[in-house]
């Protein structure tokens, strides 16, 4: 019994050993994957992350790239991004422009946060000098000022002239339209002229030049550079002699499509009255003076008591504004289009203006040296003005004891030599229709590195009309059957061809 219990213990021992073994090999083998898993995923990961400025604010259009790869992208609206990191160990590469180009090693992170510096070397900072040329501010002699698209967002403005204003050393923006509804401004860089016979400066879009900035879209705008002396813009002749303005509007990158939408809606009211003489300091005031005015229910003109500036700018102020820009593209072919509507409503009776913008900007890439270009403007612009020497001037000249309606709820035309300012700016019309439209194609090709080809074509339609009526009811001539109603017209065409 001994010696069979033995052998047993033999074999069940040489049977335990084997399987013992088995089992350490396949738990060593399924260790060794699963502490490889992290390794695989990284790989092959989504990484996921913010980027913004020193101050905290989040940065659109900021360029990641994989280092030592071609894969990128950019951050979106709110400077947040998306992209597939592969390899074991990868470096994201952070580049924007006027800020410090900065890398951030991954390792096992699946989101990162990153701050971007301020480049405060301005004097390295690539301008555009005409033409389609660029050069570093270190190059120029010439007094150069640029705004960017990051300092005109911050300002939300409505036109190019609020853009500007106090952006640029130097440079004088006045508003034109004394706060009219869709009024616009003029630029002063370097005073009057003898040249030219203006005060207004050059406006290049695009390389392309304009006969002003009135139709360009703030929101459209990537960056302008404001020649301000002679050496700078001598580039352009003596049509540069009051400075040069060049526009560059947004461009698409490649990537997934961008989607920016934004909505404005500003109120205003008048924030305060001229004091003026009510009816009874009036009549008072005649009283003393020793000629009476009449008060009883016979003389019906002259017994109210009318707070003119309310009735007449007592109105709530609406600007309504809506932007919508859409961008993106794939590798050699990028597109940008945006629309902007405008409504804007005066404190003024019947005064107002509507505007409407729209861009298209195409860019294709054929190969490493040919590159085409595709841009197309369009703006529709409508509004009624309200002449303001005769209806807002009439304000404190008018007696507030003048009757503004008649007891059958008609208005009163002349009393006492004083036009009715509710009258004129109802029936009085000076209404303003504009079109402009633009198109515009350009092709280069770049032979050396030093040696480039550009030709281009553009177009450009305008068309403007104003209409004024102005019925006899509300003038100083008696015969109410007739009125004066003007029509002019505005039209015209241009191209250019480089």
């Amino acid at each position: 019994m001994n010696e069979i219990y033995t052998k047993e213990s033999c074999l069940l021992s040489k049977w335990s050993i084997s399987n013992i073994k088995h089992y350490c090999a396949l738990l060593i083998f399924a260790f060794g994957i699963l502490l490889n898993i992290p390794s695989f995923a990284q790989k092959a990961s989504s990484i996921k992350g913010s980027v913004k400025d020193n101050k905290g604010a989040p940065m659109p259009g900021v360029g990641i790239k994989i280092k030592g790869t071609a894969t990128g992208t950019v951050t979106n609206g709110e400077g947040q991004f998306t992209i597939n990191a592969q390899g074991s160990a990868p470096v994201l590469v952070f580049t924007y422009i006027g800020y410090i180009t900065q890398e951030v090693p991954l390792g096992n992170k699946a989101q990162v946060s990153v701050v971007l510096l301020e480049d405060q070397s301005s004097l390295d900072e690539v301008v555009v000098t005409g033409y389609g040329g660029v050069a570093k501010k270190r190059d120029l002699t010439g007094a150069i000022s640029s705004v960017s698209s990051k300092d005109i967002e911050k300002r939300q403005p409505i036109n190019l002239f609020d853009a500007l204003q106090g952006q640029a050393a130097g440079v004088l923006i006045v508003n034109d339209g004394g706060g009219a509804p869709g009024a616009t401004g003029s630029i002063q860089i370097r005073g009057a002229s003898t040249l030219n016979g203006g005060n207004g400066p050059l406006y290049v879009v695009d390389g392309i030049i304009n006969p002003d900035g009135a139709n360009i879209n703030p929101a459209d705008i990537a960056g302008v550079e404001v020649l301000k002396d002679a050496a700078s813009a001598s580039i352009y002749g003596s049509r540069a002699a009051n400075g040069v303005i060049l526009i560059t509007t947004k461009r698409g990158q490649e990537g997934k499509p961008m989607v920016n939408l934004t909505y404005n809606h500003v109120f205003g009211r008048l924030a305060h009255s001229i004091p003026v003489s009510n009816s009874a300091e009036v009549r008072e005031f005649r009283n003393i003076q020793g000629r009476g005015t009449a008060t009883d229910s016979i003389n019906p003109s002259f017994n109210a008591d009318n707070n003119l500036q309310d009735l007449l700018l007592g109105n709530l102020a609406q600007k309504k504004e809506v932007k919508l820009g859409v961008s993106g593209g794939q590798k050699g072919l990028t597109y940008y289009t945006s629309l902007n509507y405008l409504d804007d409503k005066s404190i003024i009776l019947n005064s107002y203006a509507k505007r409407l913008q729209s861009r298209i900007n195409v860019t294709y890439q054929v190969s490493d040296k040919l590159k085409y270009s595709n841009n197309i403007s369009f703006a529709w612009e409508k509004g009624n003005t309200i002449p303001i020497g005769t209806t807002v001037g009439v304000l404190v000249d008018r007696p507030a004891y003048s009757l503004i309606y008649y007891p059958d709820g008609s208005l009163t035309s002349y009393i006492g030599s004083k036009r009715n300012p509710i009258a004129s700016a109802l029936f009085e019309k000076n209404l303003e229709e504009e079109y402009s439209g633009q198109f515009n194609n350009q092709l280069d090709y770049q032979f050396y590195k030093d040696l480039k080809f550009t030709t281009l074509f553009n177009a450009k339609l305008d068309n403007v009309q104003n209409t004024f009526f102005s019925p006899r009811f509300i003038s100083a001539n008696k015969d109410q059957n007739s009125g004066s109603n003007e029509l002019t017209k505005n039209f015209s065409w241009e191209y250019q061809a480089f």
